[in-house]
């Protein structure tokens, strides 16, 4: 007889950064949901979409990952490539698209139909959907993934794909003052203050 364990609702954080206020739900060590660009803490909380959540005042998961996102936003190098995302939601497709996506360095892009592909489709219809119904943006890079003619495609944010043009730019911009890196070197940087809201109960913590 199997014996159901019962899962904890997730823990959220909404921050504020230069892209705007981004929030996240995480459960232990893995994140379950991320949200971004938006004008209001309370919009980027509800476009979660959870039913349950647990406000908590202090993770270290949740520490490190707003002073990865507050760094990032302000323009420095920063990648996401160890933290540990919910995959439970995937077909076996769709996980192989989020790991190949996961691996496009920053200051590069693919083409929709290069990264379907690489994925084991030839159609790029696939990977427009998996890129389309991203749960982590930033995290899953969904953003250096473009059209094949050159345009952007699409971008689920508040403001679009504006925001996804903001991105590019600012991962181009830090790539010409550093000069060319993969996605597995990381920023070393200690000391760095950050504004943590959760439960829309704001602190400040320091690394």
């Amino acid at each position: 007889m199997s014996v159901e364990v019962k899962k904890f609702p997730p823990r959220t954080a909404v921050i504020e950064t230069a892209l705007g206020w981004i929030a996240f739900a995480w459960r232990d060590t893995e994140l379950q949901r991320l949200t971004l660009g938006y004008s209001d803490p309370q919009a980027a909380h509800d476009a979660l979409e959870l039913t349950e959540t647990e406000a908590y005042g202090r993770s270290r998961f949740a520490t490190d990952l707003t002073e990865r996102l507050q760094r990032y936003a302000d323009g420095q190098r920063e990648d996401f490539f160890m933290v540990k995302v919910n995959t439970d939601h995937l077909s076996p497709f769709q996980l192989q698209v989020i790991e190949r996506c996961r691996q496009i360095p920053r200051g590069r892009t693919l083409t929709y139909r290069e990264l379907a592909t690489r994925s084991g489709s030839p159609s790029a219809a696939p990977a427009v959907s998996v890129m389309r119904t991203n749960r982590y943006p930033l995290i899953i890079p969904c953003h250096r993934v473009v059209a094949s003619n050159g345009n952007l495609g699409g971008y689920s944010a508040p403001t679009g794909l504006e925001l996804k043009k903001r991105l590019l730019d600012l991962e181009q911009e830090r790539n010409a003052v550093s000069g060319p890196q993969s996605y597995s070197e990381r920023t070393n940087k200690h000391g760095v203050h950050v504004d943590l809201v959760v439960g829309f109960i704001k602190f400040s913590c320091r690394s």
